[in-house]
């Protein structure tokens, strides 16, 4: 009866040692998993920024050009305005 006692007692601190083990195994391997999920979620992030930051690239470029453009638009009016003043007073 005593040995019965004790490999009860033995079996029961085995099954406790290894739902223990069971438990941490499965805490890791949620942990793992989650880490896996959050690096997924950062890179598709990093993508998303990545994407935004090469419109708002372009956009500023073509703003860029537009302003460009109108400093020409300003400059040619400028030229033409004196170049007209010029005639103007030396016509006379």
């Amino acid at each position: 009866m005593s040995e019965n006692s004790e490999l009860r007692a033995q079996l029961s601190e085995t099954r406790k040692k290894l739902d223990s083990e069971v438990r941490a195994r499965e805490n890791r391997d949620s942990k793992g998993l989650l880490e896996t999920q959050e690096a997924l979620a950062v890179r598709e992030r990093e993508k998303a920024l990545k994407a935004d930051l090469a419109r708002a690239h372009a956009e500023l470029e073509k703003e860029k050009q537009r302003a460009k453009e109108a400093v020409d638009r300003v400059r040619t009016m400028i030229d033409k305005m004196t170049s007209v003043s010029y005639v103007r007073v030396h016509s006379r």
